[in-house]
């Protein structure tokens, strides 16, 4: 997958974190969380001095570090469950973040691992173990090309969940408003919300 499948894939993931944990539209935890999905959902590719998040200050600096580990290749131990186990230890028993941002943090990084699951190289899950785990055979794999048509599907459907999600907490922070605020929520909720699959409406609901 192209970073910015990737990113739109972090951010989408940190969203369903907030609606899970049903944190405010405007607070600190969403600022964070939103800034973490957007930054971890292609964090993992920092085993790539190429990627474009290797590019930019500060992280050139940590992919200065890992090009020269000789135990690190693109899609290995960035993509493993030890990089998740590893993180989970530093947001969660290190920093002690809160469960909402501590989660969309793991979400967006894991998304990253699934979607190149999806494609030919597919990545090494179980490092150190160099065998490569993916989850479609090479013919239906999804390809890196900006131009793939399986990518633009990708980014197409993250693109409506984006959209989706962030009008969603948006109407909810505008909640307050007198009189429209009401109006535009029971609109939103009761209406609108009305035509997703009833387990998903009762989550996204507040």
């Amino acid at each position: 997958m192209n970073g910015k499948v990737h990113t739109l894939a972090g951010v989408v993931a940190a969203e369903g974190a907030i609606i899970t944990f049903h944190q405010p539209a405007f607070s600190v935890v969403t600022f964070l969380a939103l800034l973490g999905g957007f930054i971890l959902g292609v964090a993992a590719d920092l085993d790539d001095s190429d990627a474009t998040l290797a590019q930019q200050q500060p992280f050139r600096f940590f992919s200065l570090i890992f090009e020269r580990l000789p135990f690190v290749h693109h899609r290995g131990i960035t993509h493993s469950f030890l990089a998740v186990a590893l993180l989970y230890l530093l947001f969660d028993t290190i920093l002690g973040l809160p469960d909402a941002l501590m989660w969309a943090f793991m979400a967006a990084y894991v998304s990253h691992i699934l979607l190149d699951m999806l494609t030919a190289d597919g990545v090494e899950l179980f490092w150190p173990f160099r065998f490569r785990l993916k989850l479609l055979p090479s013919i239906i794999a999804v390809s890196s090309d900006e131009r793939s048509i399986v990518q633009m599907l990708f980014r197409v459907l993250l693109s409506v969940v984006f959209y989706l999600f962030t009008i969603h907490l948006l109407i909810n922070a505008l909640g307050f408003l007198p009189v429209i605020g009401p109006y535009i929520n029971e609109l939103w909720n009761g209406t609108i919300l009305s035509f997703l699959p009833q387990d998903i409406k009762t989550w996204m609901v507040y």
